[in-house]
């Protein structure tokens, strides 16, 4: 951090006046991860703590890495976001160092699953149907209906709704059962051997089929997490024995991810219907500007707004209430950037950093830091452990919450969502049928 700020030249009005300053602070936080690998081997990349780290210069100052980026932050700000990043990530780094926790007995029994290839594909098929029902009751159970919404604007079309909702809000939570989707079609291919077996190709034509919906709303970071959680999955089984194939598909996976991703981006205003989007628009890797959003959260606390404490962080525990059971839940943790800035009908992420430094300043960066930081470490438990199949699918889940979660406190919560999915799944229905071929 200290020679980031060193190198910080004085004019930031130039393209890429951030990247060498943004290339230093990363090499800086990917130390620790570095030092690992040299140590003990490349397999410990996937560890739930480098990944997390991974996170933050992914999700906080993607693009300030980048020749093109370009900000009106005064120099200050931007000081003071490298430094805020930097303690984050100290925090983190020391949190993950700390003696892990004990996972849940629940958790490890789930983990401990020895699902047949059969049981993981009847899974995988309920969760489809689950999470189409959804999809289906919102377009009025009309599948010509259902399809013409694949093409509207992420707000046309008719499982689209506004932040409040009554009853009918529980057909967005049904979508979270669709999200290990993919993440099962891998363990059936880990299984098998093989990713023409009728059963992996059955798990992949559910994952791909239901993938669509949640693209259309243009959540990207929603993506990522689907795709991501089949990803690891698929990288830590095979972690001790990488071959070149390995990482040519985590390559070309990642490739077309990114443009993919920017596509997402460009068209989920005006949808699918009429494609804009041209092979020149592509300029590299955009994450929302969070850097800049971050920069401006630092500069209105406590400046100019007082610190909110509690009022954010009981915001994120209570959001899996239902608002119909609670008339008088929070509608918002008592800050929103873009509503200050005055700008409308839009939300700004202001990062898990950002977050917590308003609601308690310095300290709180710390503290949630360090907290994080341990909940991975906790986490790699399953990475360490001799869990069956199961714990490797539910650890690429897991981290890929931890990732995004990067992104905000109430996406870390969101996204535990598809995992008491199958849980539930596997306590109502499969936990008798979890037997080894």
């Amino acid at each position: 951090c200290l020679a980031a700020l060193a190198v910080l030249p004085a004019s930031l009005s130039e393209p890429g006046a951030l990247m060498f300053s943004s290339w230093l602070l990363a090499i800086g936080l990917l130390t620790g991860m570095i030092a690992d690998v040299l140590l003990n081997g490349i397999h410990r990349i996937f560890r739930a703590e480098h990944i997390g780290m991974m996170a933050v210069i992914v999700v906080i100052f993607a693009e300030p890495l980048q020749s093109f980026y370009v900000t009106d932050q005064p120099i200050e700000a931007v000081q003071k976001t490298f430094i805020a990043v930097a303690v984050f990530g100290t925090a983190f780094a020391l949190g993950s160092s700390l003696w892990p926790g004990k996972l849940p007995k629940s958790l490890i029994a789930l983990a401990s699953r020895s699902y047949s290839s059969l049981t993981m594909l009847k899974m995988a098929l309920a969760c489809w149907t689950i999470a189409m029902v959804g999809y289906f009751a919102a377009s009025g159970y009309s599948i010509t209906v259902m399809i013409e919404g694949l093409g509207a604007g992420r707000w046309g079309s008719p499982w689209a709704r506004g932040q409040l909702g009554d009853w009918t809000a529980f057909r967005d939570f049904l979508s979270y059962f669709g999200y290990p989707l993919p993440t099962f079609a891998v363990f059936i291919r880990l299984r098998e051997k093989s990713w023409f077996d009728l059963k992996v190709v059955a798990a992949l034509f559910c994952a791909a089929t239901f993938l669509p919906f949640p693209a259309q709303g243009g959540g990207r970071r929603v993506i990522v997490v689907i795709l991501g959680s089949a990803l690891v999955t698929w990288l830590c089984a095979h972690r001790i024995n990488l071959k070149v194939r390995h990482y040519a598909a985590l390559a070309a996976i990642s490739l077309l991810s990114v443009i993919g991703l920017e596509i997402m981006l460009a068209q989920r205003n005006e949808g699918l219907q009429t494609i804009t989007y041209k092979k020149d628009d592509f300029t590299g890797l955009h994450v929302d500007n969070n850097f800049d959003t971050l920069s401006s959260t630092l500069q209105i606390f406590p400046e100019d707004a007082d610190y909110l404490y509690h009022k954010y962080i009981w915001y994120t525990i209570v959001r899996p209430i239902p608002r119909i059971l609670w008339e008088g839940k929070p509608v918002s943790g008592g800050f929103d950037l873009a509503a200050y800035r005055g700008w409308r009908g839009v939300s700004l992420a202001n990062t898990i950093v950002g977050e917590l430094y308003m609601s308690f300043g310095w300290i709180a960066i710390v503290l949630g830091g360090i907290l994080l930081g341990r909940l991975a470490s906790t986490w790699s438990q399953l990475l360490d452990g001799n869990f069956a199949t199961s714990g490797l699918a539910l650890y690429g889940m897991g981290t890929m919450c931890l990732f995004i979660g990067i992104r905000s406190m109430l996406e870390l919560v969101l996204m535990t969502y598809p995992i008491f999915c199958w849980w539930g799944l596997d306590a109502a229905v499969f936990s008798r049928a979890a037997v080894r071929k």
